[in-house]
């Protein structure tokens, strides 16, 4: 993890962001189910729930959806998707200063 300096507070950069689907994969796998069983128990299309865990936001209505089918709370998965978009800029940001830093170091 990075540390990205600021006049107000101290931000902490990890090396990647992670994607709120991640962890949903992680799940359906530690416990053991098919994504089309997931997709049944969310009350979805399996080609729905493909691409889903191809990097789709995490919305309310399918946080809910995640609730119900893997008995962990939406808050969750909508925090998750909050964190990635903070983490992503983040990450972008420090790749961006980074970058310029060293193009300075160059010349």
């Amino acid at each position: 993890m990075n540390i990205m300096e600021t006049n107000i507070h101290t931000v902490y950069v990890p090396f990647a962001a992670v994607h709120p689907t991640e962890i949903v994969k992680d799940e359906i796998k530690a416990r053991g189910i098919s994504q089309k069983e997931l997709a049944f128990r969310m009350g979805m299309k399996t080609s729905n729930l493909s691409r889903l865990l191809k990097g789709e936001n995490i919305t309310p209505a399918v946080a809910a959806q995640l609730e119900v089918a893997l008995d962990i709370p939406s808050e969750f998965w909508l925090n998750l998707q909050s964190q990635y978009e903070v983490d992503s800029k983040n990450v972008a940001l420090r790749n961006e200063l980074e970058t310029i830093a060293n193009s300075d170091r160059i010349i």
